[in-house]
């Protein structure tokens, strides 16, 4: 196209996006487990489905699901924390959170070792990253070490609602939205924990085909 004075400008199209960037909510249904893992900023579009399951909540007073929603998030500075501050203020403040997520945080920092080599030093409390200036939202974790993926998924597997009955959920959508070694670190933990239940029921003499539980994985990564 021409703005009148002989420069031509080039005319761009855009269409979409399709299909769901995250997880669906609209496919979870009561009983089913949820997931959420993410890396770094990979927190952006699981911030914004806790939004979501926060204003459904504080809508019809109940949870989406009659078991916990599970949230780690492993992040090199608790300044990343601090960054999605509104979102957590916004969420704590209605003091529901905390009867239907866990949420943990594994917060690391790169430090000089005495051999002077530069590594990864894991925190063991929020004092050590947020100092003086450490916010406080009572329903968050910290983890002292980077999160074992295939114990997340194993402990996201089981029933979390009060009076549910023992054993696995029979569905669990897990999200995950961070680094590729991370992303297929879940991938792997799901298909190992998967395995490791229908070894179980197999040695209890069961019909696998009836007990093991379903894992639907939406995987996002990016390099770093």
């Amino acid at each position: 196209t021409s703005d009148g004075k002989g420069h031509m400008s080039p005319e761009v199209y855009y269409d979409g996006p399709y299909g769901m960037g995250t997880l669906d909510l609209d496919t979870v249904e009561a009983g089913d487990g949820i997931l959420l893992v993410a890396g770094g900023i990979g927190v952006t579009p699981v911030a914004a489905l806790l939004e979501h399951l926060h204003d459904r909540v504080l809508q019809t007073g109940r949870p989406l699901t009659t078991n916990r929603v599970r949230v780690v998030w492993a992040v090199r500075s608790w300044s990343l924390v601090k960054a999605f501050a509104s979102t957590w203020e916004k969420m704590a403040a209605s003091g529901q959170v905390k009867t239907w997520l866990d949420f943990c945080v594994h917060c690391t920092r790169g430090a000089k070792s005495n051999e002077g080599d530069e590594r990864t030093v894991l925190t063991s409390s929020k004092a050590d990253v947020a100092g003086d200036e450490e916010p406080s939202w009572p329903f968050m974790e910290l983890g002292e070490k980077r999160p074992d993926m295939q114990k997340t998924v194993h402990q996201a597997l089981q029933r979390g609602a009060p009076g549910a009955k023992e054993g696995t959920v029979e569905r669990l959508h897990v999200f995950v939205c961070g680094p590729s070694t991370m992303a297929n670190a879940v991938e792997r933990a799901c298909g190992a924990e998967l395995e490791a239940v229908e070894a179980g029921q197999r040695l209890q003499g069961c019909d696998p085909t009836n007990a093991i539980p379903q894992i639907l994985l939406h995987k996002e990564a990016f390099g770093l």
